[in-house]
């Protein structure tokens, strides 16, 4: 998991509606953060990567969210999967992407 996915579900914990909902959401964090083998941190080699795909994303046309390229950069760099259903990563060569939202929804 990326450095860059850690720090977004904390975001997302801190910002839950209620007291209750960040005390479950914490629970499970905690729980998942255990299950992964290894957070990655930014290195030379995934801000290099990071330069690359802004580069190509700003001569498209298609400027994404900082963090998604940074998901990206990590991704391309240790040969992983992205797991997520935002659409912008379809503007990136070089990544896989799975949507398991589609299999919770039956499509």
């Amino acid at each position: 998991m990326s450095v860059i996915v850690q720090g977004e579900l904390l975001a997302g914990i801190n910002v839950a509606s209620s007291s209750t909902r960040r005390a479950a959401l914490r629970d499970w964090y905690q729980r998942a953060i255990h299950e992964v083998a290894e957070v990655l941190p930014i290195t030379s080699e995934v801000a290099e990567q990071y330069a690359r795909i802004f580069q190509m994303l700003r001569q498209a046309g298609r400027p994404i969210s900082s963090n998604d390229i940074w998901i990206a950069a990590t991704a391309i760099v240790h040969e992983l999967i992205v797991v997520s259903s935002d659409a912008d990563f379809r503007h990136i060569s070089g990544i896989t992407i799975e949507d398991w939202t589609s299999a919770l929804s039956g499509t």
